[in-house]
């Protein structure tokens, strides 16, 4: 699966996975926010990217039962520039001090 929007945010790496937060608004809908996991090395692929660019994520939609609960996570797969911000509006963090 395909979704388009805009960064809004980066948690830190923790035991190799980290949190990539992209932003959408449908027509006539507020604005939403989108969390995908990021497990691996993903520091290095993301440094080209800014806070605020356009971007689309390919991702894996997984759910695993554990007893009578279920837990969805958005496994991202790739992340494609669609629009640059201005150089500079904010760095992402990827929680390396």
């Amino acid at each position: 699966m395909k979704l388009v929007g805009h960064i809004e945010s980066v948690y830190p790496i923790k035991d190799g996975i980290s949190t990539l937060v992209v932003s959408k608004k449908w027509k006539n809908q507020p604005r939403e926010e989108i969390a995908f996991t990021l497990f691996g090395d993903w520091d290095e692929k993301l440094q080209e990217f800014d806070l605020g660019d356009q971007v689309e994520v390919t991702f894996q939609i997984k759910t695993k039962f554990v007893g009578d609960r279920s837990y969805t996570d958005l496994i991202c797969r790739k992340i494609r520039m669609i629009h640059k911000t201005s150089k500079g509006q904010g760095s992402l963090d990827f929680g390396k001090q």
